[in-house]
């Protein structure tokens, strides 16, 4: 029995030498490979910005030293960002292709890991000596968008300034993502700036509202954050508003909402009227809306719980101006007259979002809420 132990001992050392030496080989062909091919991650450009024109400059060397060693290292040793997660060495029976492929992959994502350091430590340190907060950029860093500084500056240096300020728009209410605007507009301001202009263009010429509506967004944005006045801005509004004219319904249809009706190329109701009735075990709203021309109603619509039941088109008819009569129900509560051009509904839905879905619903809860009118 003691001599059925010893032989079991010897050949699970053996097994654990022979781990060892392969694991020894594969590591030994990855320092080789990292022999033959030395990538550095030290940056070795001593700057230390100042201002925050230096830093940008600063920032805008990193991000092009930062992508070409990113991509040497994994051209190198032949993994992406989509193996980033840590690897760990294996100690077992693998075969000596399956240790050398762990130990390249660890040898490369230590240094992927040693280029984020480096990269981290000089804005921290840049930001610190230029006295800006250093979150935003760490922010651009973090998300993999430092490829979009180099994209833009790209563009820039070609001259395009349209293609550089299109690849550079941002969130207003994401601070991080202006960073390449910031970059781009404090180092070619002209240029970025004629970029915004000819995307205004672009976005005319095109013709296509969302398109348009999104540009000059984008534009606003600009102009508010680096109080420059661009020209096109009130042209492409202007544009915008023809759009928006021209996209709307020509008149209230049947089965359309009440704040749907309110936006026809026939404008808001002149006057519109409301009752209430109870049946079927809940209060319903119903009245009519009028559009009138003077003293002559063109077009008159009647609406329940929110929804245009029908319409009466009067624009081609002439006929005496008919007074104003109240629909009445048995079971009706009230009826008053009501005009939206008088009312901030837009502010009461603002106001009141936690309780509505959409302006839809907001309007028509203010429609049936007569207590409120008065505030708003």
């Amino acid at each position: 029995m003691k001599k059925y132990g010893m032989i079991v001992s010897s050949v699970f050392l053996l097994l654990v030498l022979i781990c060892a030496a392969r694991v020894f080989s594969a590591d030994s062909k990855a320092d080789k490979i990292r022999s033959e091919h030395p990538i550095s991650t030290d940056f070795e450009e001593n700057l230390s910005p100042s201002s925050k024109e230096e830093l940008f400059k600063a920032i805008l060397k990193l991000a092009v030293w930062e992508s070409e060693t990113r991509e040497t290292l994994d051209k190198t040793y032949g993994y992406t960002d989509d193996d980033l997660e840590k690897p760990g060495m294996k100690y077992g029976l693998e075969s000596t292709e399956e240790l050398l492929e762990n130990a390249l992959k660890t040898k490369w994502y230590e240094q992927r890991m040693s280029l984020f350091d480096t990269t981290e430590k000089c804005i921290n340190d840049w930001c610190d000596s230029s006295k800006i907060d250093s979150s935003n950029v760490l922010t651009l860093y973090e998300k993999g968008r430092f490829s979009r500084i180099i994209s833009v500056n790209d563009s820039l240096e070609t001259g395009s300034g349209m293609e550089a300020y299109n690849a550079a728009v941002f969130d207003a209410e994401k601070e991080w993502t202006a960073l390449p605007m910031d970059i781009a507009y404090a180092l070619r301001p002209k240029l970025i700036t004629a970029g915004c202009e000819a995307s205004l263009v672009s976005a005319m010429e095109e013709n296509y509202m969302f398109t348009l509506k999104s540009t000059i967004q984008n534009a606003e944005n600009f102009e508010n954050r680096y109080g420059v006045k661009i020209v096109n801005l009130d042209k492409a509004k202007q544009k915008l508003k023809r759009l928006e004219y021209s996209n709307k319904p020509e008149i209230p249809k049947v089965g359309m909402s009440t704040s749907a009706a309110c936006s026809t190329k026939l404008g808001p109701p002149t006057r519109t009227t409301r009752d209430s009735g109870m049946w079927s075990h809940r209060t319903h709203y119903f009245g009519y809306m009028y559009w009138e021309r003077g003293d002559q109603t063109i077009f008159k619509a009647s609406y329940h719980d929110g929804e245009i039941t029908d319409v009466w088109d009067m624009r081609n008819t002439k006929a005496s101006p008919n007074p104003w009569r109240r629909s009445s129900s048995s079971s009706s509560k009230s009826s008053s007259s009501f005009d939206p051009d008088d009312h901030d509904i837009e502010a009461y839905y603002e106001d009141n979002r936690d309780v509505y879905d959409d302006y839809d619903d907001a309007y028509e809860g203010f429609l049936n809420d007569e207590v409120v009118w008065d505030d708003y």
